[in-house]
This record gives structure tokens, sequence and C-alpha cells, in this order.
């Protein structure tokens, strides 16, 4: 019979690291407390993006930043949130979220009551200015009138939108009860532009900054547009994100609290 030799261990407990971690000021890995909890470190949160500038825009080193994905980065980071961005067409965040088949959100969504029992809302992220009408300059029918209210009676004029897309529940309000003529088209905002331009309807809603946005990134063609705020354009929407039921309202309500807290957020 051999005799085995037992030599002792030099890796240290988890809780001896953590300890360290804890005097030396430093945050503990969730992994680590995960481990030493004995449970899986949380999946990350799939945040649901689309590039649509000045909102979300791609960062050079990865990632989204912009108006309103650049708090939610800031914001998950301070809480100590996993995260991952997942690029998907703005037609399949609500079917995604309401799915709950993982931990995802959709980012800068309009709460509306329709769209409450889809998942979890977070607190406001971002407010827009209030909505203008983009529509060509040489459109003189569409600028002669003074009130959203006129313009959406006005048969002979076409409003062009986005399928699924809420203007807010104002806006959204005027359109039900007066019933514009409207062409509506899964392209993004710049496709919608570029059918404008090309005579397929009359005007669109959209948010000011991103009117501005989209005046500049046609260049000399964005010459050809004029966005008009009415006189009873309402205030501007707030975006949130909308999030699935499995990220759980104790991860919300971790993540509102870094919201607030964020010294760079827009009022």
């Amino acid at each position: 019979m051999t005799c085995g030799v037992i030599r002792p261990s030099f890796r240290r407990p988890l809780f001896a690291v953590a300890l360290g971690l804890v005097v030396a000021g430093l945050p503990i890995p969730r992994s680590a407390q995960a481990e030493e909890a004995g449970t899986e470190a949380p999946a990350p949160i799939a945040l649901l993006v689309f590039t649509r500038p000045p909102y979300y825009e791609r960062l050079e080193q990865g990632g989204f930043g912009g108006r309103v994905a650049g708090p939610v980065a800031r914001a998950l980071e301070q809480a100590g949130i996993a995260f991952t961005w997942r690029e998907m067409e703005p037609n399949g965040h609500l079917r995604t979220v309401e799915a709950d088949r993982e931990p995802v959100c959709a980012v800068g969504w309009f709460r509306t009551d329709s769209r409450e029992h889809i998942g979890l809302f977070s607190d406001p992220v971002y407010r827009d200015r209030s909505q203008v009408v983009l529509t060509r300059a040489d459109n003189m029918d569409v600028l002669g009138h003074t009130s959203l209210r006129a313009l959406f009676a006005d048969s002979s004029l076409r409003l062009g939108s986005k399928l699924g897309y809420s203007h807010g529940p104002v806006i959204d309000g005027l359109i039900e009860d007066l019933g514009p003529p409207r062409s509506t088209s899964s392209q993004d905002d710049a496709g919608l532009v570029r059918m404008m331009l090309g005579g397929r309807f009359d005007y669109i809603i959209t948010g000011a900054d991103e009117a501005e946005a989209l005046i500049d990134a046609f260049g000399e063609a964005g010459q050809d547009l004029l966005s008009v705020t009415f006189e009873d354009s309402p205030p501007g929407n707030t975006r949130h994100l909308l999030c699935s039921g499995s990220v759980g309202a104790a991860t919300l309500a971790r993540l509102n609290a870094a919201l607030a807290a964020d010294p760079e957020a827009d009022e």
C-alpha cells in the first residue's frame, strides 16, 4: 500500500476574495456573488434596438449611443446589470417582448394603453421635443394649415406613416377621430421621406429631433424638406424601455434608480 501525500490547497475561498474587494472599496462581480450564493449569474438582458438617429446610433467601438440608447447603457452599467445589444427591425420588438422567451427589453418605446399588457415599462428615459409635420417645402396645401386638426380633416392630403407606429395618445386620437387619407409602410423614416419626395403622400409626423436629423442626412435633397410645428402640437412623448416579464420587477427597479441618478440624462 502506498501512502499519498496530501498537498495543501492554495485556492482562496470566494468569501475571502469578496472580503478583499469590499475592504479595497471595489464592487464584487455579480458572477462571484452568484457563485458564493450557490446560484448562476442571471442571463444578460437583450436590448432590442435599430439605427434611428438621433435616438439610437451605432458607435464605432461597438454598441449603441444616442439620446435614448446612451442613457440606457449608462444606467445598466451603473446598476451592474449585464446586457447585450440586438439589432432588430422595430416591427419585431413588441412580439419578441410579449413572447418572453428570455430577458429582453425594447428600447425607446412610447407608453400607450394598448401596450401595457405586453410587458413591463421602465420610467422615462428621454422626453422628445414636440412632434412636427415634415413635408416638401413646395407643398403649399400642407403649409397652408395652422393646426393638426385642420390638416387631418383635409381629405385632399395624405399622411404617410410606419406600420404599427404610435405618435402618442394625443395625435393617435386625432388621427382615429378625423381619419385622414393614409399610406402605411414598413419602411424606416428615411424610406418614408424618399417616398414623400417621390409624391407617394404629402406629409409625415415625426419628432423635431428626428426631423432635423433627417433633413441633415438627405444633404442637398434635404433643402426640399420643411418641418412645421402646428399650434395644437402636444408636448413631446416620453420614451421607455419595454421589458419582458422575465426581466423582473426587482431588476427594473434597479434600472429606474440608475436612470434617475444619471447626471447626463436629458430633461
